[in-house]
This record gives structure tokens, sequence and C-alpha cells, in this order.
């Protein structure tokens, strides 16, 4: 086979998959809404919690089975570690926070879904008094296992280490 008959194959492939993937592509942004992308993220996390032995995993709490503290009654579910570090679900997201408090950049950060961009992490870059600035940057969502590996070995997420690398240099 020639070089010809290769490019004429790619080219007939690529139109193919762009005359169905559009409209595969928009049926499906408009089934699954941005809460239903989270909740699939969120599942994919406690799915990894699930497969660790039980000497590994991390304390699972509900507002059903525990009080939560004012500063967490917001989330849904929570899986916290003996160092009181977490991860838990929210009406907006999916928040991972760290006990230590940092004064130029916070140590947590948000997962959210964003059509159009997908999951997305945000955090809060610098605070005072007037006003903030918020970072936000894409998600690499292969990074589930490595937030939950961190997470068991009390070790702090950084930002760097679940986003989105681009041109492999940051």
């Amino acid at each position: 086979m020639s070089w010809i008959d290769k490019e004429l194959r790619r080219r007939q492939t690529a139109q193919v998959k762009s005359q169905t993937g559009s409209s595969v592509q928009a049926e499906g942004d408009a089934a699954q809404t941005e809460a239903e992308r989270l909740l699939a993220l969120w599942a994919r996390f406690e799915q990894a919690h699930e497969a660790l032995p039980t000497e590994l995993k991390l304390t699972r709490q509900t507002p059903e089975d525990t009080a939560f503290s004012p500063d967490r009654a917001m989330f849904k579910v929570l899986l916290l570690t003996h160092n009181h570090a977490g991860l838990g679900l929210t009406q907006d997201g999916i928040r991972y926070f760290w006990p230590k408090g940092n004064t130029r950049k916070s140590n947590n950060f948000w997962i959210r879904y964003r059509v159009g961009k997908g999951y997305v992490l945000s955090r809060r870059v610098q605070a005072s008094w007037i006003s903030s600035a918020v970072d936000e940057r894409a998600m690499n969502e292969r990074s589930v296992d490595a937030v939950i590996k961190a997470l068991v070995t009390g070790k702090r997420v950084t930002w760097r280490s679940v986003r989105r690398r681009r041109l492999w240099l940051f």
C-alpha cells in the first residue's frame, strides 16, 4: 500500500468521525449534566477507595452517620484521614482540603465540571480582605488513584500533581 492510499483512508476516516462525532458529542453533553459528571467522578473516587484493604481505608462519613461541624456542613460524603485531611462531595463539586493553612496559596482546591472544558481544578491564589484571585486549570482524570494514595499515606495532594500538564513542561 502506498502513502497515497494511506492518506486517502486517513482523510476518509477523519471525515466520518467528524460527521458522527459531533452529533454523538452533542447528545452526550445534553444527556449528562454537570452534576451527573461530578457524581461519576465521585464514584471513581469511591471505587478506588473500596479497592483498598480494610486496614488502609479512610474514614467515610455522611451527615446521617455523624453530626458535621459547621465548617463541614456542606458535604454530602467525606473521606477523612487520620490527620483530618480529606476529600468531600458537595452540591457544587468535589473539595480537597488540607488541615494546615498557607497564607499565599491555598492548599485546598475544588474539582468541578465545566461544559466544554471538562473537569477543572479551582483554588484561591491570593487572599486579602479586599478580594481574592482564583486560579483554574484542567484536571488530569487519571490522577484519581494518586489522590487516594496520597490521602492514605498522609501526604498532601499538590495542585501540580492532579492538573493536566501542557507541553509536558509544567
